[in-house]
């Protein structure tokens, strides 16, 4: 399964108010594609998914030990963020940070 991290965007950060969700993301150098909003009957959401260069696999090395002459070809690692803004629900309050938690 997938790692999912779950975080609370506070109206406030570093006692600056946060308008949009778009002032809380720092990115970096990172480019994203964003998709959305997607509206429903009490949510608004995003996705921002981040794309990444082809690369060698992490265990390309350890495989490579005994097999010399393999072909792994490069892997990608893509990401996303998703981002639920829920109204006129009163959701309990995010505890842990991800699953298994």
């Amino acid at each position: 399964m997938p790692s999912l991290t779950c975080y609370r965007l506070r109206s406030r950060i570093a006692n600056r108010p946060v308008g949009d969700f778009h002032e809380a993301i720092d990115g970096g150098a990172l480019r994203y594609v964003e998709y959305g909003p997607i509206r429903g009957r009490n949510f608004t959401a995003h996705v921002l998914v981040v794309g990444s260069a082809p690369h060698e696999p992490p265990w390309a090395r350890f495989v490579r030990v005994g097999l010399d002459d393999i072909d792994i070809p490069p892997a990608n690692s893509p990401g996303a963020l998703l981002i639920v803004e829920v109204f006129g629900c009163r959701c309990r309050p995010i505890r842990g940070t991800g699953v298994g938690d």
